[in-house]
């Protein structure tokens, strides 16, 4: 890994490591709030590829299938007083959507490229953390307007108590506020954030740059 990144830098390009790769095992997964009593809503609101990905190892060609699959689950499921102790209503509702939603979210957020970037270059913390032990060295890019760094695809990351929670149906319009957003315990690293739909990839620079040491 760290020779492809070295290669890539004689090329000027740049590393972009997925967000499940990071070193913050919620990173780009919020608490996603669901109804699940809407079933019609959860499936329409699904994009085709997401479709796709959650049933590729099922016999399911439409959404409607996959309707009619959820609500003959809700038809089927025990009433309260015969579940006993063992498990609730809710909890089996929950052993069905969340490992869809899991795997929606996986599938949109945690294979994104991210390249994580410092405003606080000086700290001798990020330079123990990031910076080999402070025998690195650190690539400083130019931010303006004009170039990628100063896009809508660059955020300031937000750091924030407790995880984000997010509509499900709100999951590709809080695009941006998932990818930016943090745990608190990492706000020292003062982060902005450049992504793209791919990582584990090489990109190039994505503006000139300077090397400091």
């Amino acid at each position: 890994m760290q020779r492809r990144r070295l290669e890539g830098f004689k090329k000027r390009k740049i590393w972009y490591p997925t967000a499940s790769s990071l070193n913050d095992p919620y990173e780009c997964y919020p608490d996603f709030v669901t109804n699940e009593d809407d079933i019609v809503e959860i499936v329409e609101s699904l994009t085709s590829e997401e479709f796709i990905f959650i049933t590729k190892e099922q016999e399911i060609e439409q959404k409607e299938g996959l309707i009619r699959i959820l609500k003959d689950y809700y038809a089927t499921t025990p009433s309260l007083s015969s579940i006993g102790k063992g498990l609730s209503l809710e909890g089996l509702r929950k052993m069905l959507f969340l490992p869809m939603i899991s795997a929606v979210s996986t599938y949109n957020f945690s294979n994104i490229g991210v390249l994580s970037l410092t405003q606080n270059p000086l700290d001798l913390k990020m330079w123990a953390h990031y910076g080999g032990n402070s025998t690195g060295v650190c690539i400083e890019f130019e931010r303006n307007s004009r170039n990628l760094l100063g896009s809508s695809s660059t955020k300031r990351v937000t750091y924030m108590k407790k995880r984000s929670k997010i509509n499900f149906h709100e999951r590709h319009q809080k695009k941006e506020e998932i990818i930016a957003s943090k745990s608190k315990a990492w706000k020292d690293a003062k982060e902005w954030r450049h992504w793209r739909d791919k990582g584990n990839k090489l990109y190039p620079f994505p503006r000139k740059f300077r090397v400091t040491s």
